[in-house]
């Protein structure tokens, strides 16, 4: 399960008990790591902060497309899912 807990104490969140149940956890870790550390504030992070609820980040919703930025994230985390499921990880590198 995922809660997203906003600064105002609204929360949201979805239970993946189905197929997808052991994919999202990862996909959702690779979500926050892509949108702190590259400094995207609309991608799927960003969105619920700024009130979405987790399912209306589909896009298909009454709440309309995603930015542009989110579609962006996506792409980044898609390709990072495939690589890690490929079995390549980039290493990071030491400043020493």
């Amino acid at each position: 399960m995922l809660r997203c807990v906003r600064a105002d104490g609204s929360t949201t969140w979805q239970r993946n008990d189905d197929q997808h149940a052991g994919f999202f956890p990862l996909h959702d870790l690779t979500h926050y790591a892509v949108e702190s550390e590259l400094g995207f504030t609309q991608g799927f992070f960003g969105l619920i902060a700024h009130g979405w609820n987790i399912e209306e980040t589909t896009g298909k919703t009454a709440r309309g497309a995603l930015p542009n930025e989110a579609l962006e994230v996506e792409y980044l985390v898609a390709a990072s899912s495939v690589a890690a499921a490929r079995g390549f990880m980039p290493r990071a590198r030491s400043n020493s």
